[in-house]
């Protein structure tokens, strides 16, 4: 879905965050669940990744349909946006495109024309994260989704996310997790 709706329903669930689901929903989910866990399990499968893309992708879908059939029919326009909350939208969007390669605040405060504290504080406010949570949590979601179901060698992931090398990769990794690169991939 456009980032916009995905956005709306995120600030209508985070006023709302807890529903009832069908017994149909729950069956949706459920599947979805099992075969993705099981499509993931398939080691040998030679398009794994791939796979469980699509399905990770379909699956997004059905909970943005089941998030809108739980939203009031016009949650989108039952109040106008803040400025604050425009302001974490373009955040969160420019995130999204730069997450892999920028990590400072500073940068994408620079592509909102705002100052660093100034765009913290509205992130803070809005979403309950800092800047830096949010960039440092896409990070780690990344890197351990490349260490989960990628060929790539650590030192490729660590290239691939933009770090100065390795060695930094495998401490930043493990201040958020706990373990190493090569810890949780052998883990999973």
């Amino acid at each position: 879905p456009k980032l916009g709706n995905v956005l709306s329903l995120f600030f209508y669930l985070k006023d709302y965050p807890c529903f009832d689901l069908t017994p149909h929903e729950q069956e949706v989910v459920k599947e979805y669940h099992a075969f993705i866990r099981k499509r993931l399990r398939n080691k040998e499968a030679l398009y794994r990744r791939d796979v469980v893309t699509g399905l990770m992708q379909g699956f997004f879908f059905e909970l943005c349909t089941v998030f809108a059939n739980h939203a009031p029919a016009n949650a989108a326009t039952i109040k106008n946006k803040s400025r604050k909350e425009y302001i974490f939208e373009r955040f969160y969007e420019s995130l999204v495109e730069s997450y892999q390669s920028e990590r400072s605040v500073k940068y994408y405060a620079d592509q909102l024309c705002l100052t660093p504290k100034h765009l913290s504080g509205v992130v803070k406010e809005v979403s309950g994260k800092t800047v830096g949570e949010w960039i440092d949590e896409l990070v780690v979601l990344e890197a351990k989704a490349l260490l989960n179901s990628s060929s790539m060698n650590i030192q490729e992931i660590a290239d691939r996310l933009n770090f100065a090398n390795q060695s930094f990769f495998g401490k930043y990794f493990k201040h958020y997790t706990g373990m190493s690169p090569k810890e949780y991939r052998k883990s999973r």
